[in-house]
């Protein structure tokens, strides 16, 4: 049992130091941190964070807390699978996955470790925009600062997405007919599905309390507790202007009610279901099933495509080549460059995005640009060794 942990934390260790040392990752999450900055206005702007029933609420611990642990939700819930889905796959490219096959380490002993790994780095991640987010608070607060509960809002809501994605994207990982883009486009499809039936059921006011288990994101139980205590599920998130003339309203933020207690202890462990699902798929770096995963990911359309544009992204790449050096700036460039070369449909998505932006409204090229970012940055990993 000992010699198990030891090697789980092993893992764990090896995989936070190895996202953590790359320049790309440190900037996202300093830029993540930053965000905080921008999504709690000062009221003097005109833009509120949250507005229930076209009412601003004031900024205080309570709805300051709500709006940024729904915010961070977002991002460790959907985008955060496409930051995380190539642990395995990183492994299989730098044949680390090879050396450790060949050691005493049980394939349970390997997920198990990719699984907490996620969770340490997503919860590293929403750890340091909750704290940013804490300090913006201090400064555009408008009521007493009340830790406790800002910090219970980001218990309620965002445990349950953090083991989702983490679970999900080790299953899709060990399954060679989704550990590739299918399985990224699939993912999306699967959070919005499991967002839409838990979020109607509660406003529709449904009976379907078997849907409160699996609300992964939060959104049910936070749109329930709306309806309980301010008595509607009108709910804006996110900076937006505000209409001076309405009176600001004092939220008080989420409770954890007696009826909600199983279902959100449920929603966090029913992902958990997923990882012995996952070890009976998982190839433990076989080199035949592999091999045959990365030769038919070469095959498909995608792969293809890529072949295709390599020459063109080279060359373009190498026209923008600023010089080497040493510097912060200079370490960000080249990791933007090489993941232009080595994945030059991105390069193309950048210049498809930019010509349709000077034309169409924005409103309309940011989806596709978000999905265009979701699947490169779902790849960019895999070069770490």
């Amino acid at each position: 049992m000992k010699d198990s942990l030891a090697r789980i934390n092993a893992i764990v260790k090896a995989d936070f130091w190895i996202r953590f040392r790359r320049v790309s990752t440190v900037v996202v999450f300093l830029l993540l941190s930053a965000f905080a900055y921008f999504w709690i206005p000062a009221p003097s702007t005109g833009r509120a964070l949250i507005q229930i029933n076209g009412h601003r609420a004031f900024n205080t611990s309570g709805a300051v807390g709500l709006g940024t642990a729904s915010i961070g939700m977002i991002f460790v819930g959907l985008f955060g699978y496409y930051v995380i889905s190539n642990t395995i796959r990183r492994d299989i490219v730098t044949r680390c996955g090879l050396i450790a096959a060949s050691t005493p380490m049980r394939s349970v002993e390997y997920l198990l470790g990719k699984f907490f790994g996620n969770l340490v780095f997503l919860v590293t991640f929403l750890a340091g925009f909750m704290f940013s987010s804490m300090a913006m608070l201090t400064v555009r607060g408008e009521g007493p600062f009340q830790p406790f509960v800002f910090i219970e809002q980001y218990l309620l809501l965002t445990p349950a997405a953090i083991v989702f994605v983490s679970a999900v994207a080790v299953l899709f990982e060990s399954i060679p007919l989704l550990a590739g883009k299918f399985g990224d486009v699939l993912y999306f499809f699967l959070w919005a599905s499991v967002l839409g039936i838990v979020v109607g059921k509660e406003t529709s006011h449904g009976h379907l309390n078997w849907a409160r288990c699996f609300d992964f994101t939060g959104f049910g139980f936070m749109i329930e507790q709306m309806q309980r205590t301010m008595q509607t599920d009108s709910l804006s998130i996110g900076s937006s202007p505000f209409d001076p003339t309405k009176t600001p309203i004092a939220f008080p933020g989420l409770t954890l009610t007696p009826e909600w207690v199983l279902p959100r202890l449920i929603s966090i462990v029913t992902p958990l279901l997923l990882l012995p699902l996952a070890g009976l798929f998982f190839h433990r770096f076989d080199p035949v099933r592999t091999r045959l995963a990365s030769e038919k990911s070469n095959r498909n359309w995608i792969g293809k495509l890529q072949n295709l544009f390599k020459p063109i992204s080279r060359r373009a790449v190498a026209l923008t080549t600023i010089g080497r050096g040493g510097s912060f700036g200079s370490a960000i460039w080249t990791d933007a460059m090489l993941t232009f070369t080595l994945f030059p449909l991105a390069f193309v998505a950048l210049l498809a995005s930019f010509v349709s932006s000077l034309s169409a409204p924005r409103d309309a090229v940011l989806p596709f640009v978000f999905a265009a970012l979701a699947l490169v940055v779902s790849d960019v990993a895999t070069r770490d060794g």
